[in-house]
């Protein structure tokens, strides 16, 4: 079946809903390859007819530039393609940027994530998390907003009004957006209204919990997997993913959002399956100026955080992995072991 066959099985809504969504992401994706130096817009053509050697296809070529005022630009087009790309030399088109901001340090955010913020016009930053001394790097006249203090509705209000005045907006996100960010509600929206958005990956909190600590989640013979969530508390969580079912399989667990719930998430770790005595660890703002980490155990995580005045900002940290005291050598560096780049020797 061709991509012909498939549309003439839609309706007429559903139709042109497929073919925006197609070419919002190819506008998208032909913007970030033109490195902000040309405008893209896109027309699509049947694979009926190749529209590069087809006569009255070029001459369909010219009516459109014309009636458009766009010019084909075949540096950055694939011939191959059923579709050809029409370019407009000038300013780029503005769009909003979600950046994961890293773990804490000023320094780990990406060199990406870094130009971004360098060129944005407007930053909308999750203030309860996000490093202010990352925002040194904005323009003086770039607009700067607190999420902390807004609602959904208030944050897309301010994308909505950047996009009409043509401003690049950059909505920066603690640690990784992927996770615990809240991006998809906007995203959705954005998808909505047609407004062009990408995302730059961050490092995460769970990342620099391990460095803190100069930990591997994945020792072999320890744990080869890692559970990453958070205790039910005003945000359920689906049935099925209690800590206590997730317990159950004693592998390396990180928790995000739970340091004021550690008491409960004491009894379900052990109702799943954890020992009592089974190492832990809590790593308080990992990577910032003032991170803590101690070691504990599974009983005695509500004591430890405790004793030490943690009360948010911490992950926790579950699994023998936390003590690394016995494990296997990895088979990647064993002599005896053959890979596509080295013959093992018995």
């Amino acid at each position: 079946m061709t991509t012909d066959d498939a549309l003439e099985k839609c309706s007429e809504e559903e139709r042109t809903r497929i073919m925006e969504k197609i070419m919002m992401r190819m506008e998208e994706y032909l913007n970030y390859r033109g490195k902000g130096e040309i405008q893209v817009g896109a027309v699509t053509f049947q694979c009926i007819r190749n529209p590069w050697k087809d006569r009255k296809s070029r001459r369909t070529d010219r009516k459109i530039q014309k009636r458009t005022k766009y010019t084909i630009d075949t540096r950055v087009c694939r011939r191959s393609c059923w579709w050809q790309v029409l370019c407009r030399t000038g300013r780029s088109r503005k769009m909003i940027h979600f950046v994961g901001a890293g773990p804490g340090a000023e320094d780990l955010i990406t060199v990406r994530g870094q130009r971004y913020l360098e060129q944005a016009d407007v930053v909308i930053y999750a203030g309860s998390l996000v490093n202010p001394g990352l925002l040194k790097s904005t323009k003086e006249t770039c607009e700067i907003y607190n999420s902390a203090k807004m609602t959904l509705e208030e944050v897309l209000e301010v994308m909505e009004q950047a996009e009409r005045e043509q401003k690049m907006t950059v909505r920066l996100h603690t640690g990784d957006p992927c996770l615990y960010g809240a991006i998809r509600e906007q995203m959705d929206h954005l998808d909505e209204l047609g407004i062009a958005y990408d995302s730059c990956p961050g490092v995460s909190s769970f990342c620099g919990a391990a460095a803190a600590l100069n930990l591997e989640y994945t020792l072999p013979e320890v744990s080869q997997s890692v559970v990453i969530t958070r205790m039910e508390g005003r945000t359920p969580v689906p049935a099925k993913e209690k800590v206590a079912t997730f317990a159950s399989h004693n592998a390396t667990m990180v928790l995000f959002l739970s340091t004021g719930l550690l008491e409960k998430l004491e009894g379900q770790l052990i109702e799943g399956g954890y020992k009592e005595d089974t190492p832990a660890a809590i790593v308080y703002k990992a990577t910032w100026p003032e991170e803590e980490s101690y070691i504990c155990t599974v009983s005695t995580l509500a004591e430890t955080a405790k004793a030490h005045g943690i009360t948010k900002t911490a992950l926790i940290i579950v699994g023998d992995v936390v003590t690394h005291h016995t494990y296997e050598r990895s088979k990647l560096y064993d002599p005896e072991f053959t890979t596509e780049f080295r013959q093992g020797v018995k």
